[in-house]
């Protein structure tokens, strides 16, 4: 009896765990769901900032 749900609440909890990481993966990696109030959600666009300073001090 007790076994049964406590089984029931991990795989509960363990489910929303993988869906709450799944909906944040494909936050980041979807431009269009971007939030307005942080432009710079995506952790690519760090990446690209940084290559770019990169080029422009060895373009000088």
């Amino acid at each position: 009896m007790y076994y049964t749900w406590l089984a029931r609440r991990n795989t509960i909890l363990l489910w929303c765990g993988v869906q709450a990481g799944f909906a944040s993966y494909v936050m980041t990696h979807n431009p269009r769901l971007h939030p307005r109030i942080m432009p710079n959600w995506s952790q690519f666009t760090y990446l690209n900032e940084a290559l770019a300073a990169k080029k422009a001090v060895f373009a000088a």
